[in-house]
């Protein structure tokens, strides 16, 4: 028998509950991915998931807020996946190295100037203001993260943002080794 897929869909309103609920608790956030494209383009589209970056010092407080949302919290190599039932979060946490930030994942590791979040990005959805990740961190990340069907897309925002940039010094991305261990692993 083959196992059913689960399709997973977050509307702009379920992700406009989840980034309230986020700032309610007074936790750092950085969004990335599909709302984020979004609110730089000031459009509304359903996506498959939610990409956020929180700091590694509000871990716990993270991990107990979704768990409070009814999430599943799942170590998937060196980020979190948080899922209830048809809703799936991708995470991943920025630690302090000093002089500046590293965002450790599962085939990069981006080191990024703290003065590159001294200054936030706001953008907004239908009037709705969120935070997203630094222009410059885009254009490394998508330049590495994402399938070439979605290319032409991609490459028109970086083409769009890169004027925005803040020319910063430390912006760093290397190639990591994989996670011995890609299974989903709850954690309770």
């Amino acid at each position: 028998r083959m196992k059913e897929k689960i399709v997973y869909r977050f509307t702009l309103q379920e992700f406009k509950e989840i980034i309230n609920k986020i700032k309610k608790e007074d936790i750092d956030y950085f969004a990335f991915g599909g709302f984020a494209f979004d609110g730089f383009y000031g459009e509304e589209s359903e996506h498959e998931d939610l990409d956020l970056i929180f700091f590694e010092k509000d871990k716990m407080k993270v991990v107990k807020l979704f768990k409070e949302l009814g999430f599943k919290t799942y170590l998937h190599g060196r980020k979190h996946d948080y899922r209830n039932n048809n809703k799936k979060i991708d995470i991943l946490f920025m630690q302090d190295k000093g002089d500046y930030y590293e965002i450790l994942g599962n085939i990069k590791r981006d080191k990024i100037s703290k003065g590159a979040l001294v200054k936030k990005n706001n953008v907004k959805i239908e009037g709705f203001e969120f935070t997203i990740m630094p222009f410059e961190w885009f254009s490394l990340y998508l330049n590495s993260h994402h399938i070439e069907s979605k290319r032409e897309k991609l490459n028109k925002f970086v083409n769009k943002i890169l004027p925005l940039c803040q020319k910063l010094p430390t912006l760093i991305q290397e190639n990591v080794n994989k996670p011995d261990n890609m299974d989903k692993i709850e954690i309770k």
